[in-house]
């Protein structure tokens, strides 16, 4: 029963979960950053993960591929992401349009 409860859940529920997420995002309220500070946030993002990641993994002296693949794991985003800032976009924590010079 797992077995099929995973096809239909990863196959049907999470596509759509992810189309109407992406449905409610608005566009317009990154429109008027300029692409340089928009890759700049992105970077800064990921390379906080990786650092926040590898420093860790080479305190416990975790050996380095297996640290790098386990920064490269922890960079993507997952549903979890996605659903926090649904639930807090819903419950009005989070704004919509932020102020960005």
């Amino acid at each position: 029963i797992t077995q099929k409860l995973e096809v239909i859940c990863t196959g049907l529920l999470l596509p759509i979960f992810y189309a109407t997420s992406g449905l409610k995002m608005q566009i317009s309220s990154i429109v008027n950053m300029s692409a340089a500070k928009t890759e700049l946030i992105i970077f800064a993002g990921y390379f906080g993960k990786f650092i926040g990641t590898i420093l860790p993994s080479i305190y416990f002296k975790i050996p380095f591929k297996e640290s790098l693949t386990l920064t490269l794991i922890m960079c993507c985003k997952g549903i979890m992401e996605i659903t926090t800032y649904g639930v807090l976009r819903d419950s009005q924590v989070t704004q919509e349009k932020t102020k960005c010079e």
